[in-house]
């Protein structure tokens, strides 16, 4: 309703114009009219008519002419009010195109990008990091976000069966401003003991524990757990099955998940890397590392985390930091608006 009255008024104001122009004609006309000179002219047009025209048609020029110039004595005023409007955000941007307003878009990042004394070359600007991003942004911006995501991760070795035995629960936010379909999407691999018998096939699999959507339990973990076995190559430690959790959430603005789980690692995978596959505002991932579970040797972390601007800082108002202040915990922080693909490594070491 906002956009339809802008166009009203921008229309009442032309009225006015397109009024003087066709007075201006018409009077035109009339004064021409009486100008021409006929044969057979009538008794009356040649005593009255050909006069009141010339008089009826100069009024009109006359009345047309004082118009225009009352409407130029506010066309000031009107300009502005137009410009107002469109930096006021209230110009109709529906009566242009696409293209139009990309156009638009690319000179006004352009000037909001020009310094003092420095001349910025278009078409290099124009083909910079800026724009061949913003597409992908204006998209993610459409799409659903973590408000927060939440992980801890307690690790616990065990050099005789070759594993890190590893407890996580994690916790997070999904924001769904648009109310499009929303789902729990979760994917990971686990390791399979050798040796071991069918009455301990959890030590083999990946365990679901507890999954709750909006701090209501779910019952039925079997059916959005799936488990592929990863066929196997001589000679190498991979891992046996890939694992993946998988519900629909439906369209609602948000859903809090929580999701508690174990599974196992190869020892000799000591090496680990997580991304956030959403845009996420706040991300904390903690590890814990337990001594080994025969050995009772110790092993420590070391970690380290990447995303766009990201720059480790000191001091408890850092946005993006990775807290280390123990060998055998870390946590990683990230208190600010991170793109998909950020994240962070995390390596296992003896300590010796």
């Amino acid at each position: 309703m906002r956009k339809k009255g802008k166009k009203a008024n921008i229309e009442i104001r032309l009225l006015p114009v397109i009024v003087s122009v066709f007075l201006i004609v018409s009077g035109a006309f009339l004064v021409a009219l009486s100008y021409i000179k006929y044969e057979n002219e009538f008794s009356w047009w040649k005593t009255w008519g050909c006069d009141t025209s010339r008089a009826i048609g100069t009024t009109l020029i006359a009345s047309a002419v004082v118009s225009i110039l009352l409407e130029m004595s506010t066309l000031k005023d009107f300009v502005k009010n137009v410009l107002k409007n469109i930096l006021d955000d209230e110009f109709p941007l529906d009566a242009y195109s696409k293209d139009n307003l990309e156009n638009f878009q690319k000179r006004l990042v352009l000037s909001l990008c020009e310094k003092d004394g420095v001349e910025i070359d278009r078409n290099k600007f124009f083909n910079s990091i800026y724009f061949t991003y913003e597409e992908k942004m204006r998209e993610s911006a459409l799409d659903s976000y973590y408000e927060y995501h939440d992980t801890k991760y307690d690790i616990t070795p065990d050099t005789e069966k070759g594993i890190f035995s590893i407890k996580a629960e994690l916790t997070y936010k999904i924001v769904n401003l648009y109310e499009t379909d929303a789902e729990i999407n979760f994917k990971a691999k686990t390791y399979s003991i050798e040796n071991i018998g069918e009455n301990n096939e959890d030590e083999n699999a990946f365990v679901l524990e507890a999954l709750e959507i909006d701090d209501k339990a779910v019952k039925d973990l079997k059916n959005c757990l799936t488990k592929e076995q990863i066929p196997q190559r001589e000679h190498f430690d991979y891992y046996d099955y890939k694992i993946k959790i998988y519900k629909k959430l439906g369209s609602k603005k948000e859903y809090k998940i929580k999701m508690c789980y174990r599974y196992n690692m190869p020892i000799t995978d000591s090496f680990q890397s997580y991304k956030v596959t959403k845009p996420c505002k706040r991300i904390e991932h903690r590890f814990r590392m337990f001594p080994d579970v025969h050995a009772g040797k110790r092993w420590k972390l070391k970690a380290n985390a990447f995303a766009a601007y990201f720059n480790k800082q000191g001091g408890d108002a850092s946005k993006f930091k990775v807290e280390q202040n123990e060998n055998d915990v870390v946590k990683i922080m990230m208190n600010e608006w991170v793109f998909p693909g950020s994240g962070y490594v995390v390596v296992f070491e003896k300590d010796e």
